[in-house]
């Protein structure tokens, strides 16, 4: 992200976050936290698993 970029976040009740930057337009992810471990799912089906140990991302591309 440039110094030109411009990001705006809202997370609601530590579940939904939506947020808006100038490259990505709006996009929205849904959040679970369980103890460490945090899971997000974006819109596109991508998901982010993180914690302690490290971070694993999942693609949500479509299989033909």
């Amino acid at each position: 992200m440039s110094a030109s970029d411009k990001e705006i976040k809202l997370t609601i009740a530590k579940l939904i976050e939506i947020a808006y930057s100038s490259n990505k337009g709006l996009t929205a992810s849904i959040m679970l936290d369980v103890g460490t471990a945090k899971l997000t799912v974006d819109s596109r089906g991508n998901s982010i698993l993180s914690g302690k140990v490290g971070v694993v991302t999942f693609s949500g591309n479509e299989v033909a």
